[in-house]
């Protein structure tokens, strides 16, 4: 292991010298590092946390009955980890909606080739089904922010062959840019300006272009019945892999030496932009989703206090989660129970095939404010 200095951990706090031993609050910290094809692990004092509190923090997720992985990363070191009695680090979990975060960093890597324009980009420069139609105005921002005005049925998406036919061919039923409306069938049209514009599917392009750069490879990625990617769910892989697209992110971007996202992008995802709680397919655990969360899935319950401090994430049905917290270089994967089934590698989504996962793991929207209360205090427990 690669001891480098001595630090006292605070929120912005700078190294200091060694110590002549009568600082007994400054510690050994490692030098930050980027996994290879193995990840390494460190105590989570190791990286200036305090170990109660990362422990602290895991098992309050596992309050859970659906939790099957968790994995808390510092400075590129795997600090905490926990799995279920059912699974390993080895063990297939499902992104749901994660994959939808995964498609939009694509889409920044195809802006940066020049493959498409610009994120101010009318979409049917690229689908030029809607050229001269009443959606040609859609941006590539648009479709990243969920502003399209897009007719929204959920269940229709799974009852067709095409998924991606069926999203160029919806119909508009309110203002461009107007509302936030979270819609499934916005990054499926991702998916396809990408497979046009690249001439790869658009499971490939996200396979090329970043997760084999990181080292991942998904266990499968689902496709629809006519074999096109899935873009708004379905990649499987396991919660370390997941961790390795979450530390990109908190990273901006960067894998070692080589930036794979632009940072520029990659920080304008993380962020809210048109909404308060929703940037380019990624969401902020603030008070504003806590209270949409009442309106929209929790049947107008009273939400809990969010943490004192807002988190971005990557957020999947049943429990899914990436919280990439850069100011910190620390990153925390979750995902819950999933049935995988080997014999079905690559399968095909539709109305009566779906990632078999816990819906227990839905609780988890709620109980994570004071799970993410417990993470703030791997600092604040360590700095004392």
């Amino acid at each position: 292991m690669k001891f480098v200095s001595f630090c006292i951990l605070a929120l912005g706090s700078a190294c200091t010298g060694p110590p002549d031993g009568s600082d007994a609050t400054a510690q050994v910290v490692l030098d930050p590092t980027t996994p290879g094809t193995t990840w390494e692990t460190a105590e989570p004092s190791d990286v200036g946390l305090d170990g109660p509190a990362v422990e602290a923090f895991i098992d309050d997720v596992f309050r859970n009955s659906a939790t099957q992985g968790v994995v808390v990363v510092r400075n590129g070191y795997i600090v905490g980890e926990r799995y279920s009695d059912w699974a390993d680090a080895e063990a297939p979990a499902t992104s749901w909606s994660m994959a939808k975060s995964m498609y939009a960093e694509a889409v920044g890597v195809a802006i940066e080739q020049g493959l498409v324009a610009s994120l101010d980009a009318s979409v049917s420069d690229y689908i030029d089904e809607w050229l001269g139609t009443d959606k040609a105005n859609i941006t590539v921002r648009n479709v990243l922010e969920m502003r399209t005005a897009l007719k929204n049925d959920f269940y229709g998406m799974f009852l067709v062959d095409d998924m991606s036919s069926y999203s160029v061919n919806l119909e508009l039923t309110g203002g461009i840019d107007e509302v936030f409306d979270y819609n499934n069938s916005n990054t499926q049209l991702l998916g396809e300006v990408l497979n046009r514009v690249s001439g790869q599917s658009s499971g490939d392009y996200l396979q090329d272009q970043i997760f084999t750069p990181i080292g991942v490879e998904p266990i499968s990625m689902w496709v629809d019945e006519v074999g096109s990617s899935v873009n708004f769910a379905g990649i499987d892989a396991t919660t370390r892999d997941f961790a390795r697209f979450g530390l990109l992110m908190t990273r901006s971007g960067a894998w070692g030496d080589a930036q794979v996202v632009p940072a520029d992008y990659v920080e304008a995802s993380l962020r809210p932009a048109s909404s308060t709680f929703y940037g380019y397919q990624w969401w902020t655990y603030n008070q504003d989703y806590l209270d949409m969360m009442s309106d929209w899935s929790m049947g107008g319950e009273t939400p809990p206090e969010a943490p004192s401090q807002a988190f971005s994430m990557a957020w999947g049905a049943d429990g899914q989660y990436l919280f990439p917290w850069p100011e910190e270089d620390i990153l925390i994967a979750i995902n819950t129970r999933y049935t995988y089934n080997e014999d079905t590698p690559n399968p095909v989504m539709s109305i009566g095939h779906t990632p078999l996962t816990d819906t227990a793991g839905d609780a988890l929207s709620y109980s994570l404010a004071q799970s993410l209360s417990l993470a703030l205090e791997m600092l604040a427990t360590a700095e004392r």
